[in-house]
């Protein structure tokens, strides 16, 4: 059983920091950082998810979930919550997985190569020495980002992903995918999240 006794947002700190530190820097005109947070960390993974639920409602994917209870305090009330974590998605080929992961891959690059282009593109028509400071901190930041993705997009690209195949209990054989990580291998998922 896992407690949580506040929202979600305050359970991870240092993503609560980025979002506050996102917003300031919005006040001062650099607006990519928040562009990134909404759209990398909180729209795509919302349609990506939505996207395995419809493949899986016409039958092209499996989808495994871990369940956990959970005791959340509302108003200092313990409700009991069960949640269903998505682990990594299984589609009816290889082939079919391979190209499910490299075309998210290659939008989750486009988005993040999009807020780096709005962030130059602020930093450029900024006259202040200071905001360009830090939007070249902040460029770091989402290099970084944009480079990951681009190595997961390589490794997809070379073949080096590794697809296992699942059986079900009915006999259906499916396709999951993990990434190089290393010393081992990651899922795909979650490294595309």
């Amino acid at each position: 059983m896992n407690y949580q006794f506040s929202t979600s947002a305050f359970a991870m700190p240092l993503t609560l920091l980025l979002i506050v530190v996102s917003v300031m820097l919005n006040f001062i005109g650099i607006s990519a950082f928040l562009v990134y947070f909404l759209f990398i960390k909180f729209f795509f993974p919302i349609a990506i998810s939505m996207r395995i639920h419809r493949l899986q409602e016409q039958g092209l994917a499996l989808t495994l979930t871990e369940e956990s209870q959970w005791i959340t305090y509302i108003h200092g009330l313990p409700a009991i919550e069960k949640r269903a974590a998505l682990k990594n998605p299984c589609f009816f080929s290889s082939e079919r997985t391979r190209q499910f992961f490299y075309r998210s891959f290659l939008a989750k690059l486009c988005l993040q190569i999009a807020c780096v282009v709005i962030l130059v593109s602020e930093a450029i028509s900024s006259q202040n020495d200071g905001i360009l400071i830090i939007s070249l901190l902040v460029l770091t930041g989402l290099g970084y980002g944009c480079v990951k993705t681009a190595v997961a997009l390589y490794q997809i690209w070379q073949g080096e992903m590794r697809c296992e195949p699942l059986e079900t209990q009915t006999g259906t054989l499916w396709f999951q995918s993990f990434l190089p990580l290393n010393d081992g291998h990651t899922p795909a998922l979650s490294k595309l999240l």
